[in-house]
């Protein structure tokens, strides 16, 4: 049994068996003075305010990188955290010879770890030890308390060796207090897979599947269990087992709201309209009153439908059987419908209606990922003032804009107009200069339009549609086409421009870290020599990465334009995790794409590099040394952001 205090000193000198212990008065010392960090409550609730009190030590070394109090700024940065209200860099107020800062603890509140960060220095109790914050329900954790802390490990101390066995006594530990914590179970026999082989590991594989069955089968066709299903089996390398899950549901449980679940986004999928109306229909006739969720989403799709087959009787019958959305997602809905309405020239008062009241919800549109869980509901985010302001003044020109196009097809241009000018004065989002452009193209203004369209496609170099509409507008107002290679250079030169003004404020100059365990494609080890005196561009991957997949291709178009060149030395790594040697070389992207592939299971890999997240670029100079990284998948403008990286140091 592990011992469990309510606090504990960043001076360890416990072995590696007593990592366990609740954090909540941390001592460490810089030139022999204390500083401290302290939680208050000491045993924090969910829906109670927390406050962390830092005091910095007193120093009388300059070079010290530890937070002393010289130090004019003093930042929390959580590492790991289900605190979603929370900012993810929190800012902390001095308040006499301490800082200071406060959060509320939400219903759904668990565990997290954080860091000290004050300029360049990252402050932890201890080497590999962060600082947490886990809330309880009396006496004990709350429930998974001890599991999230298990998942905080990996940010902690990336891949050390004592990582699985830390992990096998927090599940342990979970398990002691909650035995019904079903994903902790599934966790604790993977753990035990992992450092077993043969007849032994397939012990605790056929355990985990009875555990993951018996899950299911306590209430079959229940969403969230069909999906605490799908992640057992995610966890323990069954994917194969997902698609079977389906099949059950499908073929045993079709009438419970998994299968109808299923059944519903299967017919939403169709390509062929006429079909997907037919099966709606169908199903429609089948399903009980009591599936009230599934009818909502049924009548969705035959009101569209039949809004875009011009037949307003039946759009109407299914229009009025649509239950108000009580979703975060209610204001953008509206939008969407009203714009169904508009392209289809039917239902245009009740458009003007829905754009107005998507104007009056702009305050509750949504901001930043939103979570949703059955046992929580929906949960959202932090989002801070400034973005929850252009959030708000985003909804409101999009409704105006919109309402002021729906106007123009009504015949009232007077009115159309003025809505547009109150749009572009709030907002010049995406899809505010898009209905703008379209306002100008029914105007005859094509100039306008334009101009509108070249300000869309310098601002997103993935907007291909703004692309076209550019070329349409600048040929209907010159009516011509000379000059237009002129107007596409400026912009492919102003999106190198603003490149590299941002390329140049994060240039970083780190040291590369040396990576021993780097295998090329075959499993021979690659020598560091290898990358001397070129421009390197390392990619971290993994097969199972879904953003990473997305960047691949874009990856391919700078690996064309650079393979010929000596100078440049492209690295697609596999970065070991969740993945093999056999696994890369088994990935079927080695037959569509012709960049050198790589592999390395390195331990501390993340840390070393400064990377938790998948994919992540480093672009190092001829010296050795990282200039440049970037830390996931951006969209199609990661190509240009590593070209211009790449021709940037070729130049110096």
């Amino acid at each position: 049994m592990l011992k469990f205090d309510k606090q504990v000193t960043s001076c360890f000198t416990q072995s590696l068996s007593q990592y366990l212990f609740f954090t909540m008065f941390f001592l460490t010392s810089v030139c022999g003075i204390a500083q401290q960090v302290k939680i208050k409550p000491e045993f924090p609730k969910r829906g109670e305010v927390v406050t962390i009190y830092f005091t910095p030590a007193l120093t009388v070394k300059e070079d010290t990188t530890q937070i002393n109090e010289k130090d004019t700024a003093v930042t929390i940065v959580f590492t790991y955290s289900n605190f979603y209200n929370v900012p993810y860099r929190l800012p902390m107020e001095k308040k006499g010879n301490h800082w200071e800062a406060s959060f509320l603890l939400e219903r759904y509140a668990t565990y997290a770890t954080f860091t000290l960060e004050s300029g360049t220095k990252i402050q932890l109790p201890k080497k590999m030890k962060h600082y947490e914050v886990a809330v309880f329900n009396k006496d004990n954790r709350v429930k998974s308390g001890y599991l999230y802390e298990s998942y905080s490990l990996s940010a902690q101390m990336g891949k050390d060796s004592a990582v699985p066995d830390l992990q096998l006594a927090l599940l342990q530990k979970e398990l002691e207090i909650y035995p019904d914590n079903y994903e902790a179970k599934v966790r604790l026999l993977h753990n035990k897979m992992n450092r077993t082989t043969g007849d032994e590991k397939e012990k605790y594989r056929i355990q985990a599947l009875n555990v993951i069955a018996a899950n299911f089968y306590k209430k079959p066709g229940d969403p969230g269990l069909r999906d605490k299903t799908t992640m057992g089996y995610l966890i323990i390398g069954e994917k194969t087992r997902v698609d079977s899950i389906h099949k059950v549901i499908r073929d045993k449980y079709p009438n419970t709201d998994a299968g109808y679940d299923m059944q519903v986004s299967e017919i939403q999928r169709l390509d062929d309209k006429k079909e997907r109306k037919n099966k709606a229909e169908s199903l429609l006739k089948k399903t009980p009153s009591a599936k009230a969720k599934f009818i909502n989403e049924l009548h969705e799709t035959l009101m569209q439908y039949y809004v875009e087959a011009k037949n307003l009787k039946k759009a109407l019958y299914h229009l009025n059987l649509i239950k108000t959305d009580t979703t975060p997602y209610r204001g953008p809905t509206l939008l969407k419908h009203a714009l169904l309405f508009l392209n289809n020239g039917m239902l245009l008062d009740t458009a003007l209606v829905y754009t107005e009241k998507a104007f009056g919800l702009a305050e509750s549109f949504p901001a930043g990922l939103i979570r949703y869980w059955p046992e929580t509901g929906y949960v959202l985010p932090y989002v801070s003032p400034s973005v929850k302001m252009q959030v708000v003044q985003t909804a409101r020109a999009n409704s105006l804009s919109l309402k002021a196009l729906i106007l123009h097809k009504k015949g009232d241009r007077q009115k159309a107009g003025e809505n547009l000018s109150r749009a572009l004065a709030l907002s010049s989002d995406p899809k505010t200069l898009a209905n703008a452009a379209v306002y100008y193209r029914l105007e005859g203004k094509y100039e306008d339009a334009y101009h509108l369209t070249k300000k869309l496609v310098m601002d997103g170099q993935e907007d291909t549609a703004a692309q076209r509409h550019m070329q349409e507008d600048y040929t209907k107002w010159k009516k011509s086409t000379d000059g237009w290679e002129k107007e596409m250079k400026d912009v492919t030169d102003h999106w190198r421009t603003v490149i590299m003004i941002g390329l140049k404020k994060e240039r970083i100059n780190k040291k590369l870290p040396v990576m021993e365990r780097l295998v090329n494609i075959k499993g021979e080890p690659v020598p560091a020599s290898a990358m001397v005196g070129k421009v390197v561009v390392i990619d971290f991957w993994a097969t199972w990465c879904v953003p990473c997949m997305k960047e691949m291709p874009y990856l391919q178009a700078v690996y064309n334009r650079y393979k010929d060149n000596p100078k440049v030395l492209f690295m697609v790594v596999n970065s070991g995790s969740g993945n093999t040697l056999q696994d890369a070389q088994g990935w079927k992207g080695n037959k569509t794409y012709s960049f050198p592939v790589y592999y390395t299971d390195e331990k501390l890999l993340g840390e070393r590099f400064g990377f938790n997240v998948i994919p992540s670029t480093f672009i190092v100079s001829p010296s050795g040394y990282i200039q440049f990284r970037n830390i996931g998948f951006e969209g199609p403008a990661i190509e240009y952001k590593l070209s211009t990286a790449i021709d940037l140091l070729l130049s110096e």
